[in-house]
């Protein structure tokens, strides 16, 4: 509550500063002729921006939450039978709504899968994030003015452990080749999604060949078996392979300390090549550039690389069995659940740092006659803006994980 009052009272600074300088002060004529100075120019234009890229991103996942979460609600009623329901009317524009609806949602699921009849597996496949790195390099290049500054290249500021790219030669042991439900990924490890070959561990799933485990349910040792598995599965396990894989993987593989292998033609490599990345993107925040930006300026940079981010659609396996209407539900609106949290938990990591410079700019354009005429209006804007959609942004993440969560624990 203490950073928001100091925002209003700096934005209160700014009006007043741009009402009296529209009484004809000189410093109108400056700033029109570009009196402000360029650092702090820098400053405001990069969090100007940011906070754009905040407002929309934040409005944009909430709506889809509220979309995903009624929908399930009224799939499943608040019993969690599929006995239908109705979600209560929620504004699209208010983050409180969905995490009331989410909860709604989380809490009817919770219902559907307490029954004794019901089991359930969930497998996620893809959707990872990438920073919109460009943007962020971009920024900064216009935040060190004429100072000579090389801000360093993706792979070289990406923790190694969230690069990812293109991969002509090998992916490394305990790396990651990223499957996705269009294009599966040669897998030797663990994978997340279906696993076309031999699921050497517990599958969850659909089974293709022989189960030992249970066979929809009942007691097989070695059968065949083209119902839901829960066990051993000696070929597709379609839904969840909790151990080793050997074939291909439509979800991430994290490959076993002894492999080295091509994840394939159009599947990222995350974590370590054995060649140099082509187009590499990165599923983390940049590290700070080795040459000198200001932090304010850095903020608003990192926060439009994080807020403009593209996060890939997961696909959800779900198997289900004795309620058809949950299987329905989270099918349809677990996805958009899912790549709303990892879009939120990217844009939450900034918010803050972004909330906070708008505050301290805004102070010094305040002190700033010519700045304060030039940014005045619309950066106090900016600043209420700012806060309520950092607040957004943080009910996203706590919504969004209170349905993901319970829909595929155990």
């Amino acid at each position: 509550m203490r950073k928001i009052t100091r925002i209003g009272t700096s934005a209160v600074a700014l009006i007043g500063l741009a009402a009296a300088l529209s009484q004809g002060c000189k410093a109108v004529q400056d700033a029109e002729n570009g009196g402000c100075d360029a650092d702090l120019s820098a400053k405001a234009d990069s969090l100007k921006a940011s906070v754009d890229a905040l407002t929309s991103v934040s409005a944009s996942m909430n709506a889809s939450l509220v979309t995903a979460c009624s929908d399930i609600v009224a799939k499943l009623g608040s019993g969690g039978g599929g006995d239908g329901g109705t979600a209560a009317p929620v504004d699209a524009g208010s983050g409180a709504d969905a995490q009331t609806v989410c909860n709604a949602a989380a809490t009817a699921i919770a219902n559907a899968k307490a029954s004794a009849n019901v089991t359930i597996a969930v497998a996620v496949e893809g959707g990872q994030c990438h920073v919109d790195a460009q943007a962020q390099l971009s920024c900064e290049a216009s935040c060190t003015g004429s100072a000579m500054c090389d801000p360093g290249t993706v792979d070289v500021r990406c923790d190694p452990g969230e690069l990812s790219g293109q991969c002509s030669g090998s992916c490394k042991a305990s790396a990651t080749c990223e499957g996705t439900a269009t294009v599966a990924a040669q897998c030797q490890g663990t994978c997340g999604g279906s696993c076309t070959g031999t699921c050497g561990g517990s599958c969850t799933g659909t089974c293709s060949g022989n189960c030992t485990g249970k066979c929809d349910g009942s007691t097989s040792s070695g059968t065949k078996c083209m119902g839901t598995c829960e066990g051993t599965c000696d070929a597709t396990c379609t839904g969840k392979c909790d151990a080793e894989c050997k074939g291909t993987c439509t979800g991430n593989c994290t490959l076993a300390a002894d492999a080295n292998i091509n994840c394939g033609a159009n599947v990222n490599c995350k974590g370590g090549c054995t060649v140099a990345y082509t187009a590499p993107q990165c599923e983390g925040t940049l590290k700070p550039p080795s040459c000198k930006v200001d932090a304010d300026c850095e903020a608003g940079c990192n926060g439009q690389a994080s807020f403009k981010a593209t996060c890939d659609p997961p696909k959800v396996v779900v198997t289900v069995v004795g309620n058809a209407s949950l299987q329905a539900a989270l099918e349809t609106d677990l996805p958009a659940i899912l790549q709303v949290g990892a879009q939120a938990k990217l844009a939450a990591q900034a918010a803050g740092s972004v909330v906070t410079s708008a505050g301290s700019v805004a102070g010094a354009l305040a002190g700033e006659l010519t700045c304060a005429v030039s940014y005045g209006a619309s950066f106090v804007a900016n600043l209420r803006a700012a806060a309520t959609a950092s607040a957004s942004v943080s009910v996203s993440v706590s919504a969004s994980a209170s349905v993901s969560g319970m829909a595929t624990s155990s």
